[in-house]
């Protein structure tokens, strides 16, 4: 299970996705508690930094954060991460990127959304409404015991029909980009 969240934590940033300040300690203790499943943790790559240059976490806390998650766990904050998300069963993400890209495998994400965040795009907004949409601690929590503990995915049909109406089955990225080039020199 990997836990991915954004860095646009406060309001010094425009975005305001990030959730990691209301959810990051209840994650991580729900994560402790389930040691039945094999966590992840990928931060986005400027959150370590942005909370210790705006001082909203000491260096010690967030030393200790990272810490006790890769006792638990694994801290990625490498790029590579497609491996990782196939071999995945769900990700809890803010990451409008991520959320699109892991969106292609068709398994459970579970959303915590920041009442102030920025709109997402329209495509992302699709997927959106396929996630398990988490605005508490509590309601997190709920959801983690739902969706991985009991099993119940029940917006499993909704993520087909929502892939397969933005035509993402059988569709090739190396296929479409051939059948542009083929269009755009007139060849058939």
């Amino acid at each position: 299970v990997i836990y991915a969240t954004h860095f646009s934590v406060d309001d010094n940033t425009t975005l305001k996705w990030g959730t990691f300040l209301q959810m990051g300690d209840t994650m991580l203790e729900w994560a402790k508690n389930h040691p039945e499943f094999n966590w992840v943790f990928k931060p986005h790559p400027c959150l370590r930094g942005y909370l210790r240059n705006k001082n909203l976490w000491s260096e010690d806390r967030v030393q200790k954060y990272w810490d006790d998650w890769a006792k638990i766990g694994q801290v990625y904050e490498s790029g590579d991460y497609l491996d990782m998300f196939m071999e995945s069963k769900a990700m809890i993400t803010d990451c409008g990127s991520f959320k699109t890209e892991y969106f292609m495998t068709q398994k459970p994400q579970i959303f915590p959304k920041s009442e102030h965040g920025m709109p997402y795009s329209t495509g992302v907004e699709k997927i959106n409404e396929t996630c398990y949409i988490v605005k508490t601690p509590q309601e997190l929590t709920d959801t983690l015991n739902e969706v991985l503990v009991k099993g119940n995915d029940y917006k499993k049909e909704e993520r087909k029909k929502v892939y397969q109406d933005c035509g993402y089955e059988n569709n090739y990225a190396a296929k479409n980009i051939l059948d542009d080039i083929k269009r755009t020199l007139g060849i058939n």
